[in-house]
């Protein structure tokens, strides 16, 4: 999966973001665009050095100042369950032992045949 396919199924759970000014932003996410702009809710800020924390209720995260992406474990699961039921969903499997309308030609001199008489038809 790419990686904005990725943010956009864990809408709705737990993130922790980093920038590139060293801050850290833990919250559920709420909504991202196509440039990986991030909006998230119940915040909390962690400072460069680790020693100030801010809470608040939303932020907005610009895509270009990201530098760390972390997903919790639930999220990824979630990930893969949906993107195996969406295989899935696309490529039904067929059973083997269905009878298919193809033919199986087994010597070169059946398809010829069966070529000449769809020509006399």
């Amino acid at each position: 999966m790419l990686p904005l396919s990725i943010l956009r199924t864990t809408i709705g759970f737990p993130i922790q973001i980093q920038i590139k000014t060293g801050e850290a932003y833990n919250g559920k996410l709420s909504n991202c665009d196509n440039r990986m702009n991030l909006l998230l809710e119940e915040v909390i800020c962690t400072s460069k050095d680790g020693d100030r924390f801010w809470k608040m209720k939303e932020v907005y995260i610009r895509g270009s100042a990201l530098r760390d992406i972390r997903i919790q474990k639930e999220a990824l699961e979630h990930i893969s369950r949906r993107d195996y039921a969406k295989r899935r969903k696309n490529r039904p499997m067929q059973n083997p032992r269905e009878k298919t309308n193809r033919k199986v030609y087994t010597r070169k001199k059946d398809r010829n045949d069966d070529s000449k008489k769809k020509n006399q038809n």
